[in-house]
């Protein structure tokens, strides 16, 4: 259910659906190929009539949007959405010449993604592999790749998904809602790898249906559809891999490539292009009308066999017969350069910047190609060889220098800490044999950075910059934070008081004394290098008692309200999105009759004494949207255990960061403040007539009201 603030406006469009006819275009052909046939190796090859790499009328140089084989062991190149449901994995499953994959683990909404922006036409291919004993049943899904687009009202996202009733198929949230059906999930053999690819184009207006939507499976072509309305929206605000994996069991990724034209190279397994089983995606550097080079992706191929090169380009043509290279070449080198000699590092001040010189003498080997410099802080003390990153995969990257044998190289780049910096020179060749390493270390002191001033917050008993309080003392709570570090945490109230508080970068001020009318309480936080930063808090003191009677007021943010300004609220999801700055506050269950969706609210009572006898309270909500059952149950509960930020909780966690307690109460047991609720004080039935809805709320008033630190808030589910 839906509770509102605003009204809504739903729009409409009319699709209608005209083809033109296509026009002819010439193939790619390939006439030379020269370059080390090895993986991690440039390959330049010759020809005609490859084409424009764009054809969307985007940006040119996006020659490879995204490439990730994983080999790194990480996921710095992806937005990734619940990190617990991801992981590197290396073991004799991978593919072939694989050391790494990404491993989906089971349940949740966790997804790897990209934002790249609006663009009108998509390519997608990566490879994946479901657990041996992986299998759907109720309500559990797989979303292989889920599409944003910039359709809002309602959303617009389109997916490749395989549900427990067994089907897999491509289809459309609103506008279009279509569905394509094309498999079994029955029929994707378990344990092994396939591979997806997907090719879509936006319909040139919102009405015409000549947008397109190709898809393949392990090379077959499942889905040729040219005559697709996308109803107006582009694609993919957002792209997200595996938002879904609502099983219990885990998915595997590997060679993930994104790019916003089908202009591409691969690596097929046949002399045919239309006779490939496998076909190897090759990340492009540089296209143009006759010459393209590409990073080798030797993928599944083993060294000496023979494989077929094939340009794709931006409008689908592919040269029929391929061009035929073998991986290796009869042989590869495998010595690594010797180590630098003679390695140097100085830290300098640039502006507000501060960055670490590096320079070095190259190695004497001829087919010497560069240098690598990667380094790790260490903790406490001078860094030991052994504190060094140990490979070139370990630790944080400095810079990467190519240069000539035995000649003098050097290089820059900037930290952002200070500490004990360990730093590896890992020499590499024309053949990607990397060096064991040669080490130095650095000291850089906290007085080499800028004397930037700490920053402080006020968080309790309100974020806001005023209070008013009905008691004569007052506790008062934030966070603290530096890039050096906080020493000490202060306050003064210009009424009189002052002190050191408890804690730093979470700090607490315990029974501030106030005097009748406003007290201006400054907090200050000071650093090692004796800069300050401050933030205030203006509490107003009434300890005045009204005249004996009855009083009936008015809290929160609707019209005519006594007390304005007196509320905070959102709501919380199965997923970690903040919901605080939303228009709607909503509730409902997923799966059914299970909490998915509840409503926080926290009121701000300092107005009433606390000599009040609360006789009556009354929570209203205005409902703007039902949907579901005729008839709904909403129960309201005082929120008990931990104090939640409005502006930061989500379904995870009370404040941005702790979790709420643990339960088994919602979906994959998610908490949902679930175990932080006391029994429910009122439950109403809800129809889905518009208006406002009412419960009672006396028994928690009361105990905020006599003891303001219980006041928690309230939870409606």
């Amino acid at each position: 259910m839906k509770f509102n603030k605003r009204s809504t406006i739903f729009l409409f469009a009319l699709c209608i659906s005209f083809v033109f006819p296509g026009a002819t275009f010439s193939a790619p052909n390939i006439s030379n190929v020269g370059g080390t046939v090895l993986d991690g190796h440039p390959l330049i090859f010759t020809g005609t009539d490859f084409g424009v790499h764009a054809d969307n009328g985007g940006p040119e140089d996006y020659l490879c949007f995204q490439w990730d084989d994983f080999e790194t062991g990480n996921f710095d190149k992806w937005s990734v959405y619940q990190p617990e449901r991801w992981e590197a994995t290396t073991g004799s499953d991978n593919r072939a010449n694989s050391t790494y994959c990404a491993k989906r683990l089971p349940g949740g909404t966790g997804a790897i993604g990209k934002t790249p922006g609006l663009q009108d036409v998509y390519f997608y291919s990566f490879y994946f592999r479901l657990q041996p004993e992986y299998s759907l049943s109720g309500l559990e899904q797989c979303k292989f790749l889920r599409i944003y687009s910039n359709y809002s009202s309602p959303r617009g996202v389109v997916n490749l998904s395989w549900a427990a009733s067994d089907a897999v198929y491509w289809f459309t949230d609103p506008p279009g809602g279509e569905q394509y059906f094309f498999g079994k999930g029955s029929q994707i053999t378990r344990g092994a790898w396939h591979k997806w690819e997907i090719y879509l184009k936006k319909s040139s207006t919102s009405s015409s249906s000549d947008g397109k939507i190709h898809i393949w499976y392990d090379g077959e072509q499942k889905l040729n559809n040219n005559s697709y309305c996308t109803h107006g929206f582009s694609f993919a605000t957002i792209m997200r891999i595996s938002e879904y994996n609502l099983s219990s069991y885990y998915i595997e990724y590997d060679d993930v490539y994104l790019n916003f034209t089908q202009a591409r190279v691969e690596l097929g397994n046949n002399s045919t292009y239309s006779s490939c089983t496998i076909r190897e995606i090759q990340p492009q550097t540089s296209w143009s009308e006759t010459s393209i080079t590409v990073t080798l992706n030797q993928g599944a191929y083993s060294k000496g066999e023979t494989v077929y090169l094939y340009v794709v380009d931006a409008d689908g043509n592919v040269n029929t017969s391929g061009y035929p290279i073998t991986i290796g070449g009869g042989g590869a080198d495998t010595t690594p350069p010797g180590d630098v000699t003679g390695q140097n590092v100085q830290y300098v001040i640039e502006g507000d910047k501060v960055k670490l010189n590096v320079n070095w003498v190259n190695p004497s080997d001829q087919d010497y190609d560069g240098t690598m410099v990667r380094y790790n802080i260490c903790s406490g003390a001078p860094c030991r060889d052994e504190d060094c990153p140990q490979s070139h995969t370990e630790g944080d990257e400095g810079c990467d220098v190519t240069g000539e044998p035995s000649q003098e190289s050097e290089g820059s780049f900037e930290i952002t800490k200070p500490g004990f910096y360990g730093l590896s020179f890992f020499t590499y060749d024309t053949s990607n044999n990397f060096s064991k390493t040669a080490h130095i270390s650095i000291q850089i002191p906290a007085e080499a950075f800028p004397d930037s001033p700490p920053t402080v917050t006020i968080t309790q008993p309100t974020s806001g910059d005023t209070y008013v309080s009905g008691e004569n003392n007052i506790n008062i709570a934030g966070t603290a934070s530096d890039e050096i570090g906080v020493s000490s945490v202060t306050w003064e109230n210009d009424r009189g008081g002052n002190g050191t508080a408890l804690g730093t970068t979470s700090w607490t001020i315990s029974n501030i004394s106030l005097q009748e009318g406003d007290n201006v309480i400054t907090v200050t936080a000071h650093d090692a290098a004796l800069n300050t930063g401050t933030d205030t808090l203006t509490v107003t003191c009434s300890t005045y008692t009204p005249p004996s009677g009855d009083y009936t007021k008015e809290f929160g943010s609707a019209t005519g309200a006594d007390y304005p300004g007196t509320l905070e609220d959102t709501f919380i999801n199965i997923n970690e999105e903040k919901a605080f700055a939303s228009e709607y506050l909503n509730t409902y269950t997923w799966p059914q009759d299970t909490v998915a969706n509840a409503i926080i609210m926290k009121w701000d009572l300092s107005a009433i004494p606390s000599s009040a006898t609360i006789q009556d309270a009354t929570l209203y909500l205005y409902l703007s949207g039902a949907g579901g059952d005729d008839l709904y149950n909403l129960t309201v509960h005082k929120i008990i255990h931990y104090n939640p930020v409005i502006s930061a909780c989500t379904g995870y966690t009370y404040n941005g960061t702790n979790s709420w307690t643990p339960n088994s109460q919602c979906y994959n047991d998610i908490p949902l403040a679930q175990a932080d609720i006391a029994a429910a004080e009122d439950t109403k039935s809800i129809n889905k007539t518009y208006g406002y809805k009412s419960w009672s709320v006396t028994s928690m008033v009361q105990d905020w009201v006599s003891n303001q630190g219980s006041n928690y808030g309230m939870l409606v589910n």
